[in-house]
């Protein structure tokens, strides 16, 4: 009998597979360092664009799901111009395209940490103070 995972586990263990992403999209040196195809390619191993309704509350708040839209907007404005493979932390900083998608990486970072990791085991519960997390303001 394989072992089967709930939706709730399930949508947890993506979002921090995507916050992994976002640390690594926010820093032009661990770009670099894993490469931009490579980069470009993992945010489609995690990303559902064909299921929106799959990032919902309370795992992923309104602000994450905001930030989560924004950074796949302009993940494919990336993805559309990017021709080369680069490996070099400078050579990104030198492309408006690339310094955009680190900008939106690191402020979806940001609001993705507010709450930090959740759990890869269990459910979580998301008592009163955790939700009130929910409704941050927007970072900008």
């Amino acid at each position: 009998m394989p072992d089967t995972i709930s939706t709730t586990l399930l949508r947890q263990r993506i979002r921090n597979r995507l916050m992994d992403l976002l640390e690594v999209a926010a820093s032009f040196e661990n770009t670099a360092r894993f490469g931009a195809f490579e980069v470009i390619n993992w945010w489609e191993d995690w990303h559902r664009p064909d299921d929106p309704a799959f990032y919902c509350e309370p795992v992923f708040s309104s602000e994450e799901q905001r930030q989560i839209a924004e950074f796949a907007k302009v993940w494919n404005e990336t993805a559309a111009v990017e021709e080369d493979d680069i490996f070099d932390a400078q050579k990104l900083k030198a492309l408006p395209h690339w310094r955009r998608f680190r900008e939106t990486a690191k402020v979806a970072l940001q609001v993705f940490e507010l709450r930090g990791r959740l759990s890869e085991a269990e459910e979580e519960e998301f008592p009163a103070y955790r939700r009130s997390l929910l409704r941050s303001p927007p970072f900008a």
